[in-house]
């Protein structure tokens, strides 16, 4: 049996498939199985994941099912899983050749759960030509007498799922991703797993490239960020506010910064920044949030820049 499953979710990116299914095959660490999951493509993805099987029979499994989205792709993967260990790779991203030798080593050594890694950014124009390439180094996981649940629901500290590797029994606790949601149930889940306390550990190497193309659902669509930020945030702030006070003002900031962020989109959206500004304030009443967002309408009129 192999020791990692290797899921790779996919729909209608077969162009970019090849690319990320060589970048593990050309991994150092050989003790692993690739699944594809394909989402209900309509392009020619099947024919190129069958190419591949062809060459790698023993190595490559493909499934296909109607469109849900990259949460039910994810968890059909996990469920096909036969490794102790499931790392995700989006089709349209590459791993260097050892991200899998490095992250399974330092779960071994830090006796940890799940591992995450830092990565390289590559911005991409329409002819795939890199356009700007960043060290993408992820923010440190638990500050200052903060343990890593406060610090996930504070902040994505970890990233998206290309960078992580997870024992699979992880997810036969918490449950698979969330199938509702279609963007930030990566982060989602990375709540859940920090609530659940599961020891992670970090590589500092950057051993992921992640894509940013035009056509990206976030670049096509940046608001739905922040709406299923908002949806996250509601539902867990009952449950995380009866563990501790605390957290009431993690969740009012975190809804503060997502409402900022709102104003600096070319395509603003009032009523879901209104909501997030009421609902910070039922969280935990702050006059000095209240000023700040007064600041930040008066000043969103000059121009700003997020980062999505």
């Amino acid at each position: 049996m192999p020791n990692v499953s290797v899921i790779i979710p996919i729909y209608n990116r077969a162009q970019y498939l090849p690319d990320a299914v060589n970048s593990v095959l050309n991994q150092s660490y050989k003790d692993f199985e690739i699944i594809i999951v394909d989402d209900g493509s309509t392009d020619n993805t099947r024919e190129v994941a069958e190419r591949f099987i062809r060459q790698h029979p023993s190595v490559i499994r493909y499934f296909s099912q109607a469109n849900k989205g990259p949460s039910a792709a994810r968890n059909k993967g996990i469920t096909e899983a036969r490794g102790q260990y499931v790392a995700f790779l989006d089709a349209d991203d590459e791993w260097l050749p050892e991200f899998l030798q490095k992250t399974t080593e330092a779960m071994v050594a830090n006796a940890c759960q799940w591992v995450y890694t830092n990565a390289y950014r590559l911005e991409l124009d329409a002819s795939e030509a890199t356009i700007k390439k960043d060290f993408f180094k992820a923010p440190v996981a638990i500050g200052a007498n903060e343990n890593l649940y406060s610090a996930v629901l504070r902040e994505d500290v970890i990233g998206g799922p290309s960078k992580v590797v997870i024992m699979k029994e992880c997810f036969k606790k918490v449950g698979g991703f969330h199938k509702d949601f279609r963007i930030r149930e990566d982060w989602e889940m990375w709540i859940r797993l920090a609530k659940h306390g599961f020891k992670i550990c970090k590589v500092e190497e950057p051993l992921y490239i992640y894509k940013v193309r035009k056509n990206s659902t976030t670049k096509s669509n940046p608001i739905a960020k922040f709406i299923y930020e908002y949806k996250i945030v509601c539902s867990y702030a009952p449950e995380a506010f009866a563990l501790h006070s605390s957290y009431r003002e993690i969740y009012a900031e975190k809804l503060w910064s997502i409402a900022r962020q709102i104003l600096c989109m070319e395509k603003k959206d009032y009523r879901l920044f209104v909501r997030c500004i009421i609902k910070s304030q039922l969280f935990d009443p702050s006059l000095k949030r209240i000023i700040k967002s007064l600041r930040t309408m008066i000043r969103h009129k000059k121009g700003c820049q997020v980062d999505v």
